[in-house]
Parts: structure tokens; C-alpha cells; sequence
């Protein structure tokens, strides 16, 4: 007879046993949940760490290679474009850009200047120098002088970005903006209009 009775769970062991069962049930949506989240976390720190797309030209005059990476965002306060420059005696880096659209608005063209500067000029007058001997990059505004100013090509493309060499392309900078004329005091005046389209632009 006892070992009838040891053969079936008694009422507090199957009470127990349900418990159990209604714990793992009730944990497993946490469990489903919590793991989308960590998915989800580890896909937005790897976008904030790996860029989307990066592009690299030689400027054999500065002894510098430039390098620009293009970043997914959050919010409107970062354009996702960084700017970095690489010499023998060091490197400098610099978030540029102001249009919060680089897919379609990437354009970024880089000249030599007269006194062995890098000047950088991207969409809608987000300019920038570029001083190799002092590895900084500071913000370009005012009138300045550029006719004298090198053009050496442009990065663009968005997700596909590459550097187009001058032999490929000729001079545009786009100012996204429409209906209005390119301001006469910003650098290189000449290459401003609304956008840069690559078919139209072919040497």
C-alpha cells in the first residue's frame, strides 16, 4: 500500500508542480521580450560604431589621405558624417555636415588651396579648412578668396559612397535649396546649384 501511495504525487507536490508551470509560462514572454530588446540595443550600438558607408582619397600634395564615414543617426542633431584626416605626423577627425539627409545629399568636394590647405566644401554651404600642419578642420564662412583653389573630385554616392576624381567628373556643389541663387560671397560661387547629378556632370 505504501508503495501505491508513492507512486502519485500527493496534493501538495501537483499544487507546486502547477505553480511551476504557471511561473515558466508567465516568464516566457519576459523572456521573449527581453531578448528582442538586446537585439534590438546591440543593432543600434553597432550602427553607432561601424559606418554605413566609408570612402577614402590619397592627396599626394599634403602627404594625407581623407577619409569621410557616413553613419545612421538619431534624432536631428547629428549629420552622421565625420571627416577624418590621416598624415605622418598625426590624425585629425571632425563631424561635418549640416543636412541631417546624406543618402541623398553626401556630395562633399575637397581642393587645394594656394597655401597648401585642404578646403572642404559640402551641400548647402557646409564648408570646412583643413590645415595639415596643424591637423585641425574649422568651419569655412565669409567671403574668401578661391579662385586660385585646386579642385581635386568629391565624395558622393550616399550608401554607395566613392571618391569621383576631377578626371571623372567636373566641379558642382550642391546648396539643396530652391529657387534661389548661389550666395556670391561663399567660396567657389561658380559650382553652386540646387544638386549635383552625376550624369550631368561626366568629363
Amino acid at each position: 500500500m505504501d508503495r501505491e501511495q508513492q507512486a502519485y504525487p500527493t496534493a501538495k507536490e501537483q499544487v507546486s508542480g502547477l505553480l511551476q508551470a504557471f511561473l515558466v509560462l508567465l516568464a516566457l514572454p519576459v523572456v521573449g521580450i527581453l531578448t528582442l530588446v538586446l537585439i534590438a540595443l546591440g543593432g543600434l550600438v553597432y550602427t553607432q560604431l561601424v559606418p554605413v558607408a566609408t570612402a577614402v582619397t590619397l592627396i599626394p600634395e599634403l602627404k594625407a589621405s581623407v577619409r569621410l564615414e557616413l553613419y545612421y543617426t538619431l534624432g536631428d542633431r547629428d549629420s552622421g558624417e565625420y571627416l577624418t584626416i590621416d598624415r605622418p605626423a598625426g590624425r585629425t577627425s571632425s563631424k561635418i555636415g549640416g543636412i541631417m539627409d546624406w543618402a541623398h545629399w553626401s556630395r562633399t568636394s575637397l581642393y587645394l588651396t594656394e597655401d597648401r590647405k585642404l578646403a572642404v566644401l559640402g551641400t548647402a554651404y557646409e564648408d570646412y579648412i583643413v590645415d595639415p600642419s596643424n591637423l585641425t578642420i574649422k568651419g569655412l564662412a565669409g567671403r574668401i578668396a578661391s579662385e586660385r583653389w585646386t579642385y581635386l573630385g568629391a565624395f558622393d554616392g550616399g550608401h554607395s559612397l566613392r571618391f569621383i576624381p576631377v578626371s571623372e567628373q567636373r566641379e558642382c556643389n550642391a546648396t539643396a535649396m530652391h529657387d534661389e541663387e548661389p550666395y556670391a560671397w561663399a567660396a567657389r560661387p561658380q559650382s553652386r546649384q540646387e544638386r549635383c547629378r552625376g550624369s550631368e556632370l561626366a568629363q
